[in-house]
């Protein structure tokens, strides 16, 4: 999984509407503290969604995938743009045969996504990564509440925290899975609100609470690959909806 890209970040003033913006591997909403001078705040994220179903490779060669995460960091707002995630990939194989999967990342850290347990289409998944007191520790944790798999571990880690992310997320060098439409929702985060008015530190708050960017995925050549749907009546769902391969 990758880090946005600063370059896509569109700057803007205070406030807590939705700011649109479009990123090549990302898609989705990401909370910061503040859009012009993003503070390290957050400390947790919460978020829900439904396994997707993918269709068989339709494209001869290649490998065809879809993930779902929550994360905290990565919008590279920070310098040091370190992103801890945990979600699930939905792949379709060239040779035919799909596979779904729970996992989790640390980047930098991980060599790649570590897979945990074995997912299914209209699994309700819920995801939680959460700071464990004022040190480098997380525990991350991954809920299957259809089929009850569970994981969860605490890392010690230090993610940039000046940011919150729910993703749908292609992979820059395959195509992007027909997954039709994912619902996320609720999604909630937390953190150290010092500049966020009316907002006690530590509460939890949800994604239209917070300055935010709605997060378009489109190709190098501007074509809509996938897009967020604006957030719904209690500012803490959305969907995301498929509309081309790469």
């Amino acid at each position: 999984m990758m880090a946005l890209s600063q370059a896509t970040i569109a700057q803007a003033g205070t406030g807590t509407q939705s700011i649109q913006s479009s990123d090549e591997n990302w898609g989705g909403y990401v909370v910061v503290s503040n859009y012009l001078s993003p503070q390290p705040v957050f400390n947790a994220v919460m978020g829900s969604w439904i396994v997707p179903s993918i269709p068989s490779n339709v494209f001869y060669g290649t490998t065809n995938r879809v993930s779902e995460w929550v994360g905290i960091g990565g919008s590279t707002l920070a310098a040091d743009g370190n992103l801890i995630q945990v979600g699930t990939e939905e792949i379709s194989y060239p040779i035919g045969g799909n596979s779904y999967f729970a996992w989790y990342e640390m980047v930098p850290g991980n060599a790649s996504a570590v897979q945990v347990f074995s997912v299914s289409p209209g699994d309700v998944i819920n995801a939680f990564i959460q700071e464990v007191g004022t040190g480098n520790s997380y525990t991350i944790s991954i809920i299957d509440s259809t089929n009850n798999n569970y994981f969860q571990h605490t890392f010690t880690y230090s993610p940039d925290k000046t940011s919150a992310e729910w993703i749908v997320e292609k992979n820059l060098s395959e195509p992007l899975s027909d997954f039709n439409v994912i619902d996320f929702g609720p999604a909630y985060t937390s953190g150290n609100y010092n500049n966020v008015q009316d907002q006690a530190n530590g509460s939890d708050l949800n994604i239209g609470q917070l300055p935010n960017y709605e997060v378009t995925i489109k190709n190098s050549g501007g074509t809509t690959l996938a897009y967020p749907n604006a957030l719904g009546s209690d500012q803490s769902s959305f969907t995301m909806t498929w509309q081309n391969p790469s």
